[in-house]
């Protein structure tokens, strides 16, 4: 897949009338993420920043917040690839694995483990 059909697929979810606030703050995630791959061309690049231009002065706030931050990532130049890249995965502490109530399987969070095993 090229950065052009993944930026083209990504973009397609704005257009979709499923796609709500929530899942466009997403594709701006996702797209200035994937923009500061060094795979991603230069013409690539500036359609992103062209797209959440576009939405900097849209009139939903949520969206139009995520889009303003988002696209002031494309200032900071080489910076931005920092800021962006991936994270590694937290590390988990023997205190956390060891309190019940984060792991256990009772679909309420705030569960007693001794009102689930009677």
């Amino acid at each position: 897949m090229t950065d052009v059909e993944l930026i083209d697929l990504i973009l397609s979810i704005l257009d979709s009338p499923y796609a709500n606030y929530l899942t466009r703050q997403f594709v701006f995630a996702s797209i200035t993420k994937i923009s500061s791959r060094p795979t991603i061309t230069p013409n690539q690049q500036d359609r992103v920043a062209t797209v959440l231009a576009s939405y900097t002065t849209n009139p939903e706030l949520e969206l139009q917040q995520r889009a303003v931050e988002f696209a002031s990532l494309f200032a900071l130049g080489e910076l931005r690839v920092g800021v962006l890249e991936r994270m590694p995965p937290p590390e988990l502490k023997a205190t956390v694995t060891g309190v019940g109530v984060l792991f256990h399987p009772c679909p309420i969070l705030l569960c007693h483990r001794a009102l689930c095993h009677k």
